[in-house]
């Protein structure tokens, strides 16, 4: 068991080490603390600098309207882990130099909880339109059969949201799986122009979905999933290359 753990915690450091990568930090702030403002007038500009370096490929930050506790989130998609790293390495640095001692002690006292996640980008397709809603949906799928699941969503699922981007339906999405972090092992994220925008793209896609797809094929990718949960984000900001 430990060697085969290993070996996971290899394959997956590899992989994300070449691929295109999305990272998302969560954090419970307290509500009505003022949070944002520092996270407006300090972090955001230095984060979307990277964007601007080419370190970045997007950069956005969310705020939570249903769902779990996590109410900033900071997503950022690079190339690979190593240009990830290295804007990280320039926003912590510059946001150590730029903001006040007091400013950043306060900031973090508002932090009740935080967890941070990468993920390995399977497929993205954007409209180039920013979206004012993100919704995101994470399921657990064991890991001897996301190769299998990653082939249905691909298969049938990939081109029907493909033609909502292109149709304006929605602005945009990203598949998601699992390099390191917490147990969500497939996770999307859809982006649109708000959340109502959003359900009737998702009404037209589950309908073709069904169409499109045996039933029996269905039912076998559909108990693949072990468990799944979904959050609607508000889009404060977002920059891409």
């Amino acid at each position: 068991m430990k060697k085969y753990l290993i070996s996971f915690l290899l394959l997956a450091l590899v992989q994300n080490s070449f691929s295109q990568t999305l990272v998302v930090g969560y954090a419970k702030m307290k509500y009505g603390s003022g949070f944002q403002n520092t996270v407006k007038k300090y972090w955001i500009p230095l984060a979307e600098k990277e964007v601007e370096k080419g370190n970045l490929l997007s950069y956005s930050n969310l705020g939570h309207n249903m769902g779990d506790g996590y109410n900033n989130l900071d997503v950022y998609e690079a190339k690979n882990y190593a240009s990830f790293q290295k804007a990280w390495d320039n926003i912590t640095s510059q946001y150590g130099k730029n903001t006040p001692a007091d400013v950043i002690e306060g900031h973090f006292s508002k932090v009740l909880d935080h967890k941070d996640n990468i993920y390995q980008v399977m497929h993205s397709k954007h409209s180039g339109a920013d979206g004012g809603s993100l919704i995101a949906w994470y399921g657990k799928v064991h890991f001897a059969d996301l190769s299998d699941y990653n082939d249905h969503m691909k298969k049938y699922l990939y081109p029907i949201w493909d033609e909502q981007v292109n149709n304006g339906g929605i602005t945009g999405y990203k598949v998601l799986n699992h390099s390191w972090g917490d147990e969500w092992s497939v996770v999307v994220h859809y982006e649109a122009k708000d959340f109502e925008t959003f359900q009737k793209s998702w009404s037209t896609a589950t309908a073709q979905y069904q169409k499109d797809s045996p039933k029996r094929e269905r039912d076998k990718y559909f108990k693949m999933v072990m468990d799944h949960k979904d959050n609607i984000y508000s889009v404060r900001s977002t920059k891409r290359q």
